[in-house]
């Protein structure tokens, strides 16, 4: 077998500790065992918040990719903005767009916030054309190469 192969986006340093050295270190060194964990805790933190912040921006673009899609299939344009009618229920839009009901109305909430859509019973209006597809292009994930 091979040497398993990854890849970062960004500059990235590698420390391998052996399994054993690391026990030792948590039985043994209180004080040193004790930072260790320390340490982890921080770093699986960082990594918490920054995986959280690209599942919701991957979210939110799938979100405004579905209001332009659903324009285009039966939208409606009105004076200055274009309204969507909303056909089907928020979580069968949810499943179309791998997320759940709660986290679709959260994000439709955020638009709504910016200034970016109206919300009215079974329609959305569409208040910001550019930004909602500015916010539609994010991509998804970068292929690695």
């Amino acid at each position: 077998m091979g040497e398993p192969e990854s890849s970062t986006r960004e500059d990235a340093s590698v420390c391998f500790l052996p399994k054993q050295s690391v026990y030792e270190a948590l039985a043994n060194k209180g004080p040193l065992g004790l930072e260790l964990v320390r340490h982890l805790a921080v770093l699986c933190e960082r990594t918490g918040a920054r995986f959280a912040g690209v599942v919701e921006k991957l979210v939110i673009a799938r979100v405004a990719e579905l209001l332009l899609e659903l324009h285009e299939m039966n939208g409606v344009a009105s004076e200055r903005r274009l309204m969507v009618r909303l056909e089907l229920k928020r979580d069968e839009l949810a499943t179309m767009i791998g997320t759940t009901t709660e986290t679709f109305v959260r994000e439709l909430k955020k638009l709504e916030k910016a200034g970016v859509i109206a919300i009215q019973r079974r329609s959305v209006h569409i208040l910001d054309v550019e930004a909602l597809r500015d916010m539609a292009s994010v991509p998804e994930r970068e292929n690695p190469p």
